[in-house]
Parts: C-alpha cells; sequence; structure tokens
C-alpha cells in the first residue's frame, strides 16, 4: 500500500511502527521539490546599457 509523506522524518516514524517482517519490504522513493523549469545562477542583464570599452594597453610579446 503506497503512502506519501511530507518530510522523510514522517516516512522513517511510520515505517518504525511496523512489524520486523513489514519493515523488510518497505521501499522510500524521494522526489526531487518542483521547479519551473528555469534553474540558473545568472542574473538578468540588459547588455544593450553597458558601454564598449577599448583597452589602451595589452599584455603580450613583442613582436
Amino acid at each position: 500500500m503506497a503512502r506519501r509523506f511530507v518530510a522523510l522524518e514522517n516516512a522513517v516514524d511510520f515505517i518504525e511502527t511496523l512489524s520486523p517482517s513489514a519493515q523488510l519490504n518497505v521501499e522510500i522513493c524521494q522526489l526531487p521539490p518542483d521547479e519551473d523549469g528555469n534553474i540558473t545562477d545568472e542574473e538578468h542583464i540588459d547588455g544593450d546599457a553597458f558601454m564598449e570599452v577599448e583597452p589602451t594597453d595589452v599584455c603580450g610579446e613583442l613582436d
């Protein structure tokens, strides 16, 4: 019989109330949280707001 628990601790507490023979047949599946599909650490920055910068000196070997 499938049962759902919000927290893993609640599931463990329930399993501990079962008989030892019933505990042998227990399977636990922990589902990931619902996401909106937009998982990123990037910030939304308007690229048009930046001015173009030209470097005055560039490091490198002499020709």
